[in-house]
């Protein structure tokens, strides 16, 4: 799974410059706060200024600590919005759904998976938030697996099973495309854990498509 997100922020990086200019200002902002907390808590207790190792030793931890959260934050699998859990701008849209849930299914079902007489195959994928993957599959509910197939209504898949499954099916036959099916409540097309099914895609020369909302 850590391969996939180092690949992810590559490619993000490319296309995003401003991203890992965000993860050099979280080290200096960990490491800022970092030293003047400590510096802060040993006024209190002595009159002797911290010294130097100690002011680098908590430097360095903050500073890593500060570039690691911002790094996760906008390249880690598994989140919605920029690149997590709670994104705001492009991260799960919390509006009301304008048809019921039962009509999305059937939508699910009418794009189940379909063999062309050329022999090539079309996967239809629902990319859920964390919350749709929860109502949907209540008590059975599994962190992290999000990825809906179409022809497989009952079961979620997370990022490593999916690309399995692709894997073994791009082996029997040419997939021709990939169609995203996303919801009015379901992340966008930016999200990271759509960008990981993308990057496969465009490595295995699959076209992707989105379905209107």
């Amino acid at each position: 799974m850590f391969i996939p997100v180092l690949a992810n922020a590559f490619t993000d990086s490319i296309r995003h410059p401003e991203r890992p200019l965000a993860v050099f200002g979280g080290i200096a902002l960990g490491a800022y706060l970092s030293v003047l907390l400590v510096n802060l808590l040993f006024k209190r207790i002595s009159k002797k200024p911290l010294p130097d190792w100690v002011n680098l030793s908590f430097r360095t931890l903050g500073g890593v600590a500060g570039g690691w959260i911002v790094f996760i934050y906008l390249f880690g699998g598994g989140g919605d919005g920029i690149g997590g859990p709670g994104g705001s701008s492009n991260g799960s849209n919390n509006s009301n759904s304008s048809m019921p849930e039962a009509a999305n299914l059937q939508t699910e079902k009418d794009n189940q998976l379909k063999k062309k007489e050329t022999g090539k195959v079309v996967i239809n994928l629902r990319v859920l938030t964390d919350d749709s993957a929860k109502k949907m599959m209540q008590a059975n509910y599994q962190p992290k697996k999000y990825y809906l197939i179409s022809d497989k209504p009952d079961e979620l898949f997370d990022i490593d099973s999916l690309l399995s499954h692709l894997n073994s099916t791009l082996n029997q036959a040419k997939i021709e495309r990939i169609d995203f099916v996303i919801g009015v409540d379901d992340p966008d097309r930016d999200t990271n854990r759509v960008r990981l099914v993308r990057n496969w895609a465009e490595a295995n020369k699959v076209a992707v498509d989105f379905l209107p909302r």
